[in-house]
């Protein structure tokens, strides 16, 4: 409802303006007096304002920047306190809203009219390279890790030795704000584009670098289930040939010697059969068979 009211008041503001009416819409930042709307802030969301670039306005800053809106005669404006070091912080890690490019080299507090919407990185290069020189659980680890880090970081803690790997985000104490953070954070690290979900979707940190994992390192080919999908394909080949019933029971006797040779010579040949498999042509998949059961 207060969206929905505030929506409409710049759209009241904007009507006016366009008939040369006076109006203006003030959006503000974070107020160092409480209100109403800040007075169950704690000191996570304060950290999280503060790595977002938000500076508190006191009480004489603020009725400024309200003088200065009317006098600047537009119909939306924004009176927000910011940090350049933290903005130009966020542009070097990727998720610095557009709005805000401009500002951030300003050394001072901006007043801006704002609108926009923040846009996903290009980065995540480093950590790809790290996983590519790791193989098996030690890519985990590292993505693991890394998504212990960025949740103690959104939850204000000093230490990710306290989050806990299987505990849901719900119970770390996330909520929307929170999730959208580690989103934007996670994303503009890996350089993924990840939905606004994520944290609802892969509800456990353990959860969400396996999902990350996958995203980023496709899991390796695994050559026994290629060489059932190349089965699959000699099977269809075979039943495609219409052989006559001396011609099938040929055909099924070699593919049951096949079978028994496989069975009987344990796992290590049929992984090495699997592998061959994999690469044969349809030429050498019959060629194969043959060799299996010394056929000429």
């Amino acid at each position: 409802n207060y969206a929905a009211a505030n929506t409409f008041l710049d759209a009241l503001a904007h009507h006016r303006h366009t008939h040369g009416q006076p109006a203006t819409s003030l959006a503000w930042g974070l107020w160092e007096k409480r209100s109403s709307l800040t007075e169950k802030l704690g000191d996570a969301d304060l950290a999280r304002m503060a790595r977002d670039g938000i500076l508190p306005l006191g009480n004489e800053e603020g009725l400024a920047l309200f003088d200065a809106a009317l006098e600047g005669g537009q119909p939306l404006a924004v009176g927000v306190g910011l940090d350049p070091a933290a903005l130009r912080s966020r542009a070097r890690a990727g998720s610095l809203p557009p709005l805000f490019g401009e500002l951030a080299g300003e050394g001072r507090t901006v007043r801006k009219a704002s609108g926009g919407a923040s846009a996903a990185a290009d980065g995540g290069t480093g950590v790809r390279e790290r996983l590519a020189a790791l193989a098996g659980p030690e890519r985990l680890d590292l993505l693991l890790g890394l998504v212990r880090g960025h949740v103690a970081t959104v939850l204000g803690h000093t230490d990710a030795a306290g989050v806990g790997t299987e505990r849901p985000f719900k119970e770390l104490g996330f909520d929307s704000l929170t999730s959208v953070e580690l989103r934007n954070r996670l994303g503009a690290e890996l350089g993924l584009r990840l939905p606004s979900t994520l944290v609802f979707d892969h509800p456990t940190p353990s959860a969400l670098a396996r999902h990350l994992l996958t995203a980023l390192a496709p899991a390796e080919e695994d050559p026994v289930a290629s060489a059932l999908a190349e089965l699959d394909r000699i099977e269809a080949r075979l039943v495609s040939l219409g052989a006559g019933e001396g011609g099938r029971g040929r055909l099924t006797g070699r593919v049951r010697d096949l079978l028994l040779r496989l069975e009987s010579e344990g796992g290590d040949a049929a992984e090495a059969n699997a592998v061959e498999l994999t690469e044969a042509t349809d030429d050498d998949l019959f060629d194969f068979i043959d060799r299996e059961l010394g056929v000429n």
